[in-house]
């Protein structure tokens, strides 16, 4: 009878154990409900020690206690075998119908693009293979989504494809299957393919005969549109070439997308959309140039003159993609003040009034702080950033404030040697002023209770490569500047998508972001045109600007409404964040053809929620050159395997529906 009590007791404890055991791993994701309000944490560095610790941001709002019964555990069985084992099933996704004896840019621009979105392309020579059912469908027996063609491979005389290629071809467009993209008509072309192609909703295009001066969008089709809906984009004088207007017979199955406008005073449409049942074809004007095949996706995209070129092809990749090419699902949005102090007010700005115009008009605003003067505070200012968190932030600009702090760590011969400002950094110099200006912070924040994000704006201009490797090091999310490079590097001529992502990787192995003026001052007038860019390719739109008398607000603490208002009157709903949270949640995302999602990774810090109805595979990558040693990668909290395959980090994560998690690497020596 003893021995049977006593393994009865056995039997209790292992039960209550494994319990134990159980809610302690279901500790490492918290589920959180819509529209809960996430509390955005700072990492500052401890005066004892240099280990960053978590410090909440908003001391007013405290999370709910998660229940037993909403924990969740988070992580694959065996992370390792599953990063090693797991091979993503992603197959060529577009199609590229071309001819091998006459290529044209666009042909090389379709697939590069395709690359760009983390997309296959799978290319087909119709000039020597026949066109038949299976070759419109991927090697798993499913129909691309999207074919691409130049309309000088098309739509040239004699054509190409026979009558029975071409019934195949309607078939597969028609039934809704695929969707067609014709890019570059020109009055050149076979038009009676193309009006038969759309039933002769679109007899052809003719050959432009003046330049555009610039371009519209509909409001009809936000869908394909996004950020440009019912937006213009103004060029710079072209005089060499012009869109093609396309001639739209029947409005009731065509809609315009993009429209040229020209001196003149007249407008014609050189992007639309034909659709009959579910039938899509996607017809595009815009102008080819051969040598464009040549150029990187960033000198085309950013030069506003190539607009009507680039922009319809990748809005098409874009709707009919989804969520299988590279994206975001929102658009972020900050305005940072360089250099002001926390006293009221500070030259023309007024913290309470800019607080009353950021309520009405929905925006956020970051103060880019010289750690050496935290000290000049006044309790009623340090009040409102502890009380508005979700409208007023602090990000570290610099330490001494003393004229270009990050400069050369030696002069060239042919330096000025009389300007202070552009005095020699050494960089032992410059890590003690990125150590100084945290230790400065941190005894902010322990004095004042007032966090801050741990991102650098360098003063005066971006610093050299190395000192961005000591950013990496001491475990800054980021550098957010006007300049898209560090001083004395040249842009890459190697990456084709140089400038492109949401944060740019290429020096140092660390966070770059790029930020704008909104305008031009006295009188302000608001430019949204080149965050309309950005925003489109999911990079945040973020401006800069100082408070002193010839800036922003020399015509009043309002100026900044209309800019707020426009973003805010966006298709794509922008929202407004501290740059800590907007770098936290800086990411791109794809659905792979097994279910799985692959993430992007920028920062050392990502914070993510499945949204989704169902539990997740999550493949998480990050461009990792370990140039700084890894100390640690933890998912909330908690140490988690990873690996270094080939220059990424890899971490495979199972999430469950609704559940967050956080990722930080923390690097050191």
């Amino acid at each position: 009878m003893k021995v049977r009590n006593a393994l009865i007791v056995i039997l209790i404890a292992l039960i209550l154990g494994f319990i134990v055991l159980w809610s302690q791993a279901n500790k490492h994701f918290q589920t959180q409900s819509p529209g809960e309000v996430d509390s955005v944490d700072s990492y500052v560095l401890d005066s004892q020690d240099e280990t960053p610790v978590p410090t909440s941001a908003d001391s007013e709002i405290a999370e709910e206690p998660i229940s037993e019964e909403e924990s969740v555990i988070p992580t694959v069985e065996n992370p390792i075998s599953f990063l090693q084992n797991e091979e993503i099933d992603d197959v060529a996704d577009v199609l590229l119908l071309y001819d091998s004896h006459l290529p044209t840019s666009y042909d090389k621009t379709f697939c590069h693009l395709a690359e760009f979105l983390g997309l296959g392309c799978k290319q087909l020579d119709i000039l020597n293979d026949p066109l038949t059912k299976e070759l419109l469908q991927d090697e798993n027996g499913e129909p691309y989504k999207l074919i691409g063609v130049s309309a000088v491979t098309f739509l040239k005389v004699p054509q190409l494809l026979t009558y029975e290629e071409l019934e195949i071809l309607k078939t597969a467009l028609y039934s809704g299957e695929s969707t067609l993209h014709i890019g570059n008509v020109d009055g050149r072309m076979n038009t009676y393919l193309l009006s038969d192609l759309t039933d002769g909703a679109v007899s052809g295009a003719r050959y432009p005969l003046e330049p555009p001066l610039g371009w519209t969008f509909s409001e009809t089709m936000p869908a394909v549109t996004r950020e440009f809906t019912g937006q213009t984009i103004e060029s710079p004088p072209i005089t060499t070439w012009g869109d093609s207007p396309i001639e739209v017979v029947d409005p009731n199955t065509v809609t315009t997308l993009m429209s040229a406008y020209t001196a003149s005073g007249d407008t014609y449409p050189v992007f639309v959309l034909w659709e009959s049942g579910e039938g899509r074809i996607f017809i595009d004007g815009g102008w080819q140039r051969r040598y464009m095949g040549e150029l990187r996706l960033r000198e085309m995209y950013y030069d506003v003159q190539y607009s009507s070129y680039i922009l319809p092809m990748m809005m098409v990749y874009k709707n009919v993609m989804q969520d299988e090419a590279w994206h975001r699902s929102t658009d972020y949005a900050n305005l940072t003040l360089d250099d002001p102090v926390l006293v009221e007010p500070f030259f023309q700005l007024s913290y309470p009034s800019l607080l009353r115009e950021m309520e009405l008009h929905n925006f956020h605003t970051t103060i880019s702080l010289v750690p050496a003067q935290w000290e000049d505070y006044d309790n009623e200012v340090v009040t409102l950033f502890k009380r508005y968190p979700n409208r007023l932030s602090i990000v570290q600009q610099g330490n001494n404030g003393d004229g270009y702090e990050f400069y050369k760590y030696v002069l060239d011969e042919d330096d000025s040697v009389d300007d202070p400002n552009l005095s020699a950094r050494p960089l032992s110099e410059q890590e003690a002023d990125i150590q100084e200006g945290l230790l400065r912070l941190n005894d902010m924040n322990a004095t004042l209770q007032l966090p801050f994000d741990r991102i650098m704006v360098f003063p005066s201009g971006i610093a050299p490569t190395k000192t961005l490797e000591l950013l990496k090091k001491y475990n800054y999310l980021g550098t957010v500047n006007a300049q898209p490079a560090p001083l004395g590097e040249a842009m890459p001529t190697d990456n084709w998508g140089f400038g492109m992502y949401p944060a740019e990787l290429s020096f140092g192995n660390f966070p770059l972001l790029t930020n704008r003026h909104p305008g031009t001052y006295m009188p302000f007038v608001p430019n949204i045109q080149p965050s309309l860019f950005d925003l489109f390719i999911d990079k945040p739109a973020l401006f800069y600007s100082f408070a002193y008398e010839e800036d922003l607000f020399a015509d009043g603490i309002t100026a900044f409404n209309e800019m707020a208002d426009i973003v805010n009157a966006l298709s794509t709903n922008v929202e407004w964040h501290s740059l800590g949270y907007i770098l936290k949640h800086l990411y791109l995302e794809k659905q792979n053809d097994d279910g799985s999602t692959s993430i992007f990774m920028y920062t050392n810090v990502l914070e993510i929620t499945n949204e989704s109805d169902a539990s997740k595979v999550y493949h998480i990558q990050k461009e990792e050159t370990l140039n700084v040693p890894i100390l640690s990668v933890t998912v909330n909290g908690e140490s988690y395997p990873y690996q270094i395959v080939e220059g990424w980090l890899r971490i495979a994560l199972d999430v469950p529906a609704q559940a967050s998690f956080e990722i930080v690497i923390q690097y050191g020596e």
